[in-house]
């Protein structure tokens, strides 16, 4: 045959993996001239690049020749990498061929659940079944802010905390995340859930009073009360000089700018020796109100140490040591 009459097999431009899906893979590419197409495919773990033929699969379309060709690879296993080559050709003897790529189809989606729902929190746990890392997106469906909670960590069983939420609201949650060579893990449908009312009152322990004398006064008291709550509230004291019943008291402290469940508050005009009347009061962020008292505490004399201070308080409102010694 003449070298003029010598026929050359088409031109393949680079294959372009165009979709993937979980089963699916669709591939697209072109050829200089019209002809028919064809894929050879294997799974990674079965591609030989050393045997004469190194793919285990393979589907062709050979009813027309064209020059945009469109192949999709149906049947395919998740989460999988694939090795590819596209053949095109006019003549059964004249093959083009590209050279072998790879994709990898998307993971199976998984099912989340949302678990604990509090009212400023709820749970979200699925399982994947390669080890992915953990990521968690909430939206709030009144004010459309979105966070995120992230764990790089890869792991197959995925527990994540979503706190500091606000009561009674709705929230729209998606999970995701990634496997260690980049591929996609996402959940199905987003879920919708609602925080709980929060109802309750904030719980207050380890009431305490300190005080001594101002430095440079002899009329004077430092007084530093302290108390716990077993969630974020305000902080609010009430206190009046006396030891009668009280109904309303005469004075009021209060810091209502921060929420806290470690509270404290300085009185510095407490008079010495003098019996004071106190009750504390926090307010969660939902309006409860939690309050502890009125307790009765007297205030150092002058030249009293702190210790006495404590001892005296300890003994006039617990009865404590005056009850054990009798």
């Amino acid at each position: 045959m003449n070298q003029s009459c010598r026929a050359f097999p088409p031109f393949i431009e680079e294959p372009r993996v165009v979709e993937t899906t979980e089963n699916t893979a669709t591939i697209r590419w072109r050829t200089n001239i019209n002809a028919y197409a064809g894929i050879l495919y294997s799974e990674a773990t079965a591609y030989s690049a050393s045997s004469t033929n190194p793919y285990t699969d393979e589907l062709s379309q050979a009813t027309t020749k064209e020059k945009e060709h469109t192949i999709t690879l149906v049947g395919l296993k998740p989460n999988t990498t694939y090795h590819f080559m596209v053949r095109s050709f006019s003549l059964p003897q004249v093959v083009g061929r590209s050279q072998d790529m790879t994709f990898t189809t998307k993971a199976a989606k998984v099912s989340a659940r949302v678990i604990n729902v509090k009212n400023t929190s709820f749970t979200v746990v699925w399982n994947t079944e390669t080890p992915a890392s953990t990521i968690v997106e909430y939206k709030n469906m009144r004010t459309g802010e979105i966070q995120r909670k992230i764990d790089n960590n890869r792991k197959l069983d995925h527990d994540v905390l979503v706190d500091r939420l606000i009561p009674a609201t709705g929230y729209e949650v998606s999970v995701f995340g990634y496997t260690e060579g980049g591929n996609l893990i996402e959940g199905g449908m987003p879920i919708t859930i609602t925080t709980s009312r929060d109802v309750i009152a904030p719980k207050i322990s380890n009431f305490k009073v300190d005080g001594a004398l101002v430095p440079g006064r002899t009329d004077r008291i430092q007084t530093v009360i302290t108390w716990t709550t077993d969630e974020a509230s305000d902080s609010t004291i009430y206190y009046q000089e006396g030891s009668g019943a009280v109904t309303e008291f005469a004075n009021k402290t209060a810091i209502t700018d921060t929420l806290t469940q470690n509270h404290t508050i300085l009185l510095s005009s407490l008079k010495p020796g003098t019996i004071y009347q106190m009750k504390v009061e926090s307010v969660d962020a939902a309006g409860n109100k939690g309050t502890f008292g009125p307790r009765t505490i007297i205030t150092p004399q002058k030249g009293e140490s702190i210790f006495d201070v404590i001892f005296k308080n300890f003994e006039e409102t617990f009865k404590f040591l005056r009850g054990a010694g009798q």
